[in-house]
């Protein structure tokens, strides 16, 4: 995994946190970590901490939305317990104009701080 993404597993939920500059190459190995895990452990919760991120754009959002359909169909086809969510935490203030603007705000669960989200989400 590169030095800009970072893993770890808590109350089973994904928590990646991201630093810098979304890449394609970043892009791809969130997306392909994200599904490793996934299909690991058999749970669709999965948070994005974007404390260290300022800018974002909408190609990074079809990312996102794409994460969150990946989550919500495999945990439908699987017919298991618990919810399928992609959450964001520690937005700056551009992502979180760009989120509201394209009123994604809706489709996935905002908090403020990765704590924040944690407490809620287990």
């Amino acid at each position: 995994m590169p030095d800009n993404l970072e893993y770890k597993y808590i109350s089973e939920i994904h928590v990646f946190h991201v630093r810098g500059e979304f890449t394609s190459s970043i892009l791809h190995q969130l997306k392909t970590r994200i599904t490793s895990e996934v299909n690991e452990t058999g749970t669709y919760g999965v948070l994005l901490n974007l404390e260290e991120v300022d800018y974002i754009t909408s190609k990074d959002l079809g990312i996102f939305v794409q994460i969150f359909r990946f989550l919500k169909q495999k945990h439908e086809a699987e017919g298991v317990d618990g919810e399928a969510y992609l959450a964001l935490s520690n937005l700056s203030p551009f992502v979180h104009d760009v989120i509201e603007m394209t009123k994604l705000e809706s489709v996935f669960k905002i908090f403020d701080t990765e704590k924040m989200a944690i407490e809620k989400l287990k």
